[in-house]
């Protein structure tokens, strides 16, 4: 994110690593590479630019979860920020969290508090 934007983050991201995928559920398609996760909102590498203020349901992959098993957490979250990436033809986007299910927000902040990345 630019410098010259004012920090809004209420929590601490945790940096994750480059396999944890987004997945839109309304399409099924690949929004992108989650980048960092907070139990405020994430961002990721995408495919594409997306409009600010847009809701998305998604379904957050996390790999190399300190879980037993890879885990998914699906949940609704709106997009805060938009910019193109340091990557050739990506967007680095910003994403609040709007609405989770309790069991998600349980694992969600279970694999934040464990994560090493």
């Amino acid at each position: 994110m630019d410098v010259a934007v004012q920090e809004k983050r209420r929590f601490p991201r945790k940096q994750v690593d480059q396999t944890s995928k987004v997945i839109d559920n309304d399409t099924d398609s690949l929004i992108g590479t989650l980048k960092n996760v907070s139990i405020g909102g994430f961002s990721v590498i995408a495919k594409q630019g997306i409009r600010l203020s847009e809701e998305r349901h998604v379904t957050l992959h996390l790999s190399n979860s300190p879980m037993l098993k890879p885990c998914k957490v699906s949940l609704v979250a709106r997009c805060v920020w938009c910019q193109s990436s340091s990557e050739k033809n990506k967007y680095a986007v910003g994403f609040v969290l709007c609405d989770i299910e309790e069991l998600d927000a349980v694992t969600l902040n279970h694999f934040i508090r464990s994560h090493k990345v």
